[in-house]
Formats: structure tokens, C-alpha cells, sequence
């Protein structure tokens, strides 16, 4: 369930990339008003008595809120980037929900040639046992190896 989300959350940032990419545009930075800097520049063109200075006000207060696209894109690249890792991660997670829902059954019933497949299962919850252990040491062995001769 959770790693569907993430998948449907990672193409609706990779559709808005994409569409950022093809209809975005750039404009000059210094166009695009800062905090209270618009609002000063209109105090002064009410001020004035210049008209290409009233509608150059006018002009730049249709940049408040804009965003170009390289930033834009910025932003959308790290999202997209979350979202890929979460869905490896929750895909891996389910993965291992489904294999450990086959070791550990909520409910068995072990009667007649069910007694022979139960003692598969058993063995199989063994060897995931063994493997945690053993991948455990080894990166309990090579920590210790880096930490000795890493330095």
C-alpha cells in the first residue's frame, strides 16, 4: 500500500519535472521582488510623477510569487530523489513482509502431508536466522577491519 503511494507521489514529480522542463522559463533574478522591496518601489512610483516608473512598478508586481524554472527543477530533483528511495525501501519492505508471512504463518494447520511442509518452514526460518547472524558478524568483522587498519 505504502510503496503504491510512493510510486503514484514519484510520477506526479516526475510529471511535474517534465512539465517544468518543456513550458518553464528564466527570467532575469533581479526582476523578481524580495520581501518588502516591492512594496517600496511602489511608495516611490506613487511618489513620483513619472509614468514609465508607475507601470514598470505595475510590471514587476506580476513577478511576486514567481519562481524560475531552475529553481523549480531544484527542488523537484531532491523530491524525486526521496521518493525513489522510499519506494526501494517500502518495495524491499514488502518483499520481506511477504517472505516472512510464508516462514511465519498467522495460522497453520499441520495435518497429514501438511506435516512435511511445516517441517520446510521450519528449516526456512532457520536459514533466515542463520542469515541475519552471519550478515551481522560480517559487518560487526568489517567495521572492526576498517577501524583497525582504516587509518
Amino acid at each position: 500500500m505504502f510503496a503504491v503511494s510512493s510510486f503514484l507521489l514519484l510520477s506526479f514529480f516526475v510529471g511535474m519535472y517534465v512539465y517544468a522542463l518543456v513550458v518553464g522559463v528564466n527570467v532575469n533574478p533581479g526582476l523578481i521582488p524580495k520581501g518588502m522591496s516591492y512594496y517600496q518601489r511602489v511608495e516611490d512610483a506613487i511618489n513620483s510623477s513619472d509614468l514609465g516608473k508607475k507601470l514598470n512598478v505595475l510590471l514587476i508586481g506580476n513577478y511576486r510569487g514567481f519562481t524560475n524554472v531552475s529553481d523549480f527543477l531544484v527542488i523537484y530533483r531532491s523530491r524525486i530523489g526521496y521518493c525513489i528511495f522510499a519506494f526501494v525501501i517500502l518495495s524491499f519492505a514488502a518483499w520481506v513482509s511477504r517472505h516472512l508471512t510464508r516462514y511465519y504463518p498467522r495460522a497453520y494447520f499441520a495435518l497429514g502431508k501438511q506435516i512435511d511442509h511445516m517441517k520446510k518452514i521450519e528449516k526456512g526460518r532457520e536459514m533466515w536466522v542463520i542469515g541475519i547472524f552471519i550478515a551481522f558478524f560480517v559487518n560487526l568483522a568489517a567495521g572492526f577491519l576498517i577501524l583497525i587498519f582504516g587509518q
